[in-house]
């Protein structure tokens, strides 16, 4: 049988002999950087109703969190057709993602990539989105490092070296909406108050 090479990252928490180029349904988990609080949305609704029902607890995005939804139900799969959300659900400061690779990983060029460099891209959309919607430079913070198990082999933040504390990376795909995680509360309703997220082109 023959062994493939494994994916060149970082990232410690990736299977060292696993090739994140090939088809496969992955788990990712993406953090706002340290230090933004909870900028996705905020929890709301009664404890004592059961999921599903319209009461029940759940997130009410922000702004900010309406963003980082949009780019994940259509931006990565503008770029990788083979890439599709499955499920996922969006939290105060962190976002689940099943991404279902249906195929071997390329890039608009045909050139072979994998799974880091799809959520690095993502990643890069959200922040550009975040740094217009705030009206901030994209150079006005110093760049961190990311410690989020969020994919590439670039620096900052692996998001393509142009951003420091990185927003919710928005999941990247081009799919239909997605339906929450089982067991999980559904990620919708704006936070009452709150300016209508910014117009995406």
């Amino acid at each position: 049988m023959e062994m493939k090479n494994p994916t060149i990252h970082r990232m410690t928490r990736r299977a060292a002999a696993h090739d994140y180029s090939r088809p496969g349904l992955y788990h990712v988990t993406l953090h706002v950087a340290d230090g933004m609080g909870q900028p996705l949305g905020r929890v709301v609704g009664d404890i004592d109703k059961p999921d599903g029902h319209p009461e029940a607890p759940h997130t009410a995005l922000t702004p900010i969190g309406q963003m980082v939804e949009h780019e994940l139900l259509t931006a990565i799969r503008a770029h990788y057709v083979m890439v599709r959300i499955d499920t996922y659900v969006i939290m105060p400061e962190h976002v689940h993602v099943l991404l279902d690779v249906t195929d071997r990983l390329l890039s608009h060029s045909g050139k072979a990539t994998h799974l880091g460099q799809v959520i690095a891209g993502f990643k890069k959309g959200c922040n550009r989105r975040y740094w217009e919607m705030t009206g901030q430079a994209e150079t006005a913070r110093p760049v961190q490092n990311c410690a989020n198990d969020c994919g590439g082999q670039n620096s900052a933040n692996d998001c393509g070296g142009q951003t420091a504390a990185h927003t919710p990376a928005p999941m990247p795909a081009g799919s239909p909406a997605a339906a929450p995680v089982p067991g999980t509360p559904p990620a919708a309703a704006p936070v009452p108050g709150t300016p209508p997220a910014a117009p995406v082109p």
